[in-house]
């Protein structure tokens, strides 16, 4: 499955999820809602969790955490040095999930794909 299908269809499973679940779909948006007021700001916030999702070995959170944290003012030399400590934490799989930030970042370090 392409990068943007399984982004497209996460967003299509959320919206079904809170029209069935109403209650569960509103706690989870409140959860995301409360991170962007946290102490230490949306851009670390966006990069810490971009580090888990590496780890973790989930395509759609590397891609989403990734487009957010250049949204809020991450370097593509940020987002390779939380790669690094996710591959220190996880090792081949985390390289792999790594490799996704180049759909992000050109050769030289910028910003190419911030758009949904």
């Amino acid at each position: 499955m392409a990068g943007e299908d399984v982004v497209e269809k996460v967003r299509r499973f959320l919206k079904e999820f809170r029209r069935i679940e109403p209650e569960a779909g509103k706690a989870f948006l409140q959860l995301v809602r409360a991170t962007g007021s946290l102490s230490i700001g949306a851009k670390t916030a966006e990069l810490v969790a971009l580090g888990i999702a590496i780890a973790a070995g989930c395509e759609y959170c590397v891609r989403v955490h990734a487009r957010r944290a250049l949204e809020e003012g991450a370097s593509c030399r940020e987002l390779f040095d939380v790669a690094a400590v996710a591959i220190l934490m996880r090792g081949g799989p985390a390289l792999q999930l790594a490799s996704l930030l180049l759909d992000f970042c050109g050769e030289e370090g910028q910003a190419v794909n911030t758009g949904q």
